[in-house]
């Protein structure tokens, strides 16, 4: 059985914060009626002990059923069983003074506030017949049914219908009104985990460029200098020599622990596998989080690229997908990875509602231009397709730069944009 946390004040509904004026509205009712009757100087011993010891019983009846489980208000067979209860203690103490007719608003109250719409209207005919009987009981008088009896009481179950039935309809808006705010609350939470989670690969990303580009780089061209100052030592220079030699390979540890950290910075998922199988994971996972068809192809032979290469692509991957969740409202979605012997391509294609791009406002679409900037960085291209009602395609092409050692061991990697190191006789340390 699961429970729901408790809701504050404000989440309750109108009917859930009136509940405890109306315990006291019956407490005060049945207070009143209770003392009219045992106050009666007309009213024998016996009679005010009867009344008593009934209205005791009433109360006692209402604690159990209606004050002590609040949860079980709305509980069909449950609130029958304590409405007939009810009324037939009712019936008892109008048969002892007339005072507790008064307790026939409280009833007619509770039988709309505790039954569904088809209960409700069958238990307040029902009540009806009985207060129209009691009525006539205490004022001595047979019940005389005709034309206008019949007339009058199809009118009163007509109205007491209508009443039940829009109570009802109240009720079942405002629950639906809080599963609503329910499901926009856990979305919301969904956002910022999510939200709070690219915040945070984003600054690793971030970090493991400038590591990269400013302390790696800063390492090999100190190790480049170095050995070519060597050569132009004299013969006898050993110290210096042995200080070349110490300042080399302290600069060759730092070379290497800058590496182990733009490594270490990468994103989780790439560390799992290889970019195409962390392409289908994220879209896999994304379409079971946001409910659209999502499909991932890997085209080509799948190799291991740059580091830099391989993020970009995965986070475009996770900005267009994000995209897609919050501005397309598509059924569908395919992702495509291309493998081709000098670029890769990446394709995110919806078919959603589709936008105008010369619509798009100034301080609108940031993660896209973020996505293009880098994407220029990498000498690749990104185009963004889209209009009105027609789906949106996204297409994000790079280099097809191999990794670190492949490119250090082959000399590629020059002059294409990547701030990489490249073959310069120094090894990875």
């Amino acid at each position: 059985m699961t429970t729901r946390p408790p809701r504050s004040a404000a989440e309750t509904d109108a009917w859930e914060r009136w509940l405890p004026r109306w315990h006291l509205a019956f407490a005060g009712i049945l207070a009143v009626a209770t003392a009219s009757a045992l106050t009666d100087p007309g009213q024998s011993w016996s009679h005010r002990a009867g009344s008593l010891g009934l209205t005791a019983a009433l109360a006692g009846w209402y604690w159990a059923m209606v004050v002590a489980r609040p949860d079980r208000i709305r509980d069909t067979g449950r609130m029958l069983l304590y409405l007939a209860v009810a009324t037939a203690l009712f019936v008892a103490l109008t048969t002892l003074h007339p005072a507790f007719m008064l307790l026939i608003f409280c009833l007619y109250w509770q039988v709309y506030a505790f039954l569904c719409l088809l209960p409700a209207t069958s238990a307040a005919a029902a009540l009806t017949v009985i207060v129209v009987w009691r009525s006539a009981a205490l004022a001595g008088r047979p019940v005389e049914v005709g034309a206008q009896s019949v007339l009058i009481g199809a009118i009163a179950l007509a109205v007491s219908g209508m009443f039940a039935w829009y109570i009802d309809v109240i009720i079942r808006q405002s629950e639906g009104r809080r599963r609503l705010i329910e499901e926009l609350r856990a979305t919301r939470g969904e956002l910022a985990v999510a939200e709070r989670q690219a915040g945070v690969l984003r600054e690793r990303q971030r970090l493991a460029r400038e590591i990269h580009d400013t302390l790696a780089q800063g390492f090999i061209g100190i190790v480049t200098h170095l050995e070519a100052a060597e050569p132009a030592l004299p013969p006898d220079a050993e110290t210096a020599r042995w200080h070349l030699d110490q300042a080399r390979r302290s600069a060759r540890e730092g070379l290497a622990e800058a590496r182990r950290l733009v490594r270490a910075l990468r994103p989780e998922i790439l560390e799992q596998g290889s970019l195409a199988e962390a392409v289908i994971r994220l879209t896999a996972g994304w379409g079971a989080l946001s409910g659209v068809a999502a499909t991932a192809t890997v085209t080509g032979i799948p190799r291991p690229l740059h580091a830099e290469v391989e993020i970009t692509l995965l986070r475009a991957t996770q900005e267009a997908l994000a995209n897609v969740r919050r501005h397309a409202a598509a059924a569908c979605v395919s992702v495509t990875l291309s493998y081709m012997e000098d670029q890769i391509a990446l394709d995110i294609h919806d078919d959603g509602v589709g936008f105008d791009p010369a619509t798009v406002g100034a301080g609108e679409g940031y993660g896209l231009v973020a996505m293009g900037d880098r994407a220029t960085e990498l000498g690749g291209t990104l185009t963004v397709e889209s209009e009105p009602e027609g789906g949106t395609t996204v297409a994000v092409t790079l280099p097809a730069v191999p990794t670190l050692a492949a490119a250090s061991a082959t000399g590629e990697g020059a002059g294409n944009g990547l701030a990489m190191p490249v073959a310069t006789g120094i090894g990875d340390g």
